[in-house]
C-alpha cells in the first residue's frame, strides 16, 4: 500500500479482509500456506490477478483434506463463453487463471511494488504487482490470548494460541469450546 508520500508499508492479509477494492489489479501474497491461500482465493473472487510465493513445494501445503475436496464447477473462458469441468482434481485456487503460484522460493526482500525470491539454486525471481499482502511468518498469540483469561467466567484458548496450525482444527476447536459455555 503506497501512501501520498511514497512511502509504502504492506499489510498482513488480516488486515485486508474486506479492503480488497483497495488493492490494485495485480497482488503479490507473500506466503502460500493455508491463510495465504484463502486470502488468494478471496481477491481472485473479488477479480484481482494473484501470484504467490512459497517455500514449500505447493500452496495449502498446511491444509486439512478438505481443502483439497473438488467437485464439477463452471470455468469462465478466454472468449467470455462458460463450460463445465466435471469432477477434475482441481483445488479451487486452481480454477483461477488469474492465479500463479511460484512454489519452493524464499521471499528474501520486498521493494516497493517488488517482491525479489530466490530458489534453492540461486535463481532470483522478482514479482512486481500493484500491491503485495504478507500472509506469513505468523506466530502464536498465545501472551495476548491469556491477557484476556479473567475476563469472562470461563474463557477458553483456541486456535494458534494453542497450536492449532490450520483453519479447519481452529474452526473445529472454537466450536467445541463454545458449545461448552
Amino acid at each position: 500500500m503506497f501512501a501520498e508520500d511514497g512511502t509504502c508499508r504492506y499489510p498482513t492479509c488480516d488486515e485486508m479482509w474486506g479492503r480488497e477494492d483497495e488493492l490494485g489489479d495485480h497482488v503479490v501474497v507473500v506466503g502460500g500456506s493455508e491463510a495465504g491461500v484463502e486470502m488468494a482465493i478471496y481477491l481472485l473472487r473479488a477479480g484481482h490477478r494473484v501470484t504467490v510465493p512459497t517455500r514449500q513445494s505447493r500452496v495449502a501445503h498446511d491444509a486439512s483434506g478438505l481443502h483439497h475436496i473438488t467437485s464439477s464447477f463452471v470455468k469462465q473462458q478466454p472468449d467470455g463463453s462458460y463450460e463445465e469441468v466435471p469432477d477434475e482434481e482441481v483445488p479451487e485456487w486452481e480454477r483461477y487463471d488469474r492465479f500463479t503460484a511460484l512454489t519452493r522460493v524464499t521471499t528474501e526482500a520486498l521493494a516497493g511494488p517488488t517482491s525479489h525470491n530466490r530458489d534453492a539454486e540461486g535463481r532470483l525471481y522478482h514479482l512486481h504487482a500493484d500491491d503485495i499482502v504478507i500472509c506469513g511468518g505468523h506466530r502464536r498469540r498465545t501472551d495476548e490470548a491469556m491477557s484476556y483469561a479473567g475476563a469472562a467466567a470461563r474463557f477458553f484458548a483456541i486456535g494458534a494460541c494453542v497450536g492449532a496450525d490450520n483453519l479447519q482444527v481452529c474452526t473445529r476447536e472454537a466450536y467445541a469450546r463454545a458449545a461448552l459455555i
